[in-house]
């Protein structure tokens, strides 16, 4: 039984940046913490939702309802707006 409803506030994050497509390295700058930990997370969530790789846990999580196309979207657009201001910045 996949345990969509036991994964940590901070895992159904992940899965979101996941979904995005985001790498291991790029989550933990976004989320401020180590690649390792990142690993750690991806590995739990997908040992509760029993697949193997971070694509079934996507497919897995957008046929649940965890997941829509517009929360993606929405994360898309923080994702870009962030990137768009990091990158004025930096030619500061």
């Amino acid at each position: 039984m996949r345990s969509l409803m036991t994964l940590t506030q901070r895992e159904h994050e992940v899965l979101r940046y996941i979904a995005r497509g985001l790498t291991n390295r790029e989550l933990a700058r976004q989320l401020v913490v180590s690649v390792a930990t990142i690993q750690n997370h991806v590995h739990s969530i997908l040992e509760k939702l029993e697949v193997s790789n971070r694509t079934m846990a996507v497919v897995v999580a957008q046929h649940c309802g965890m997941l829509s196309v517009e929360k993606i979207d929405d994360l898309n657009h923080v994702l870009l707006n962030e990137k768009l201001y990091s990158d004025t910045t930096a030619s500061l």
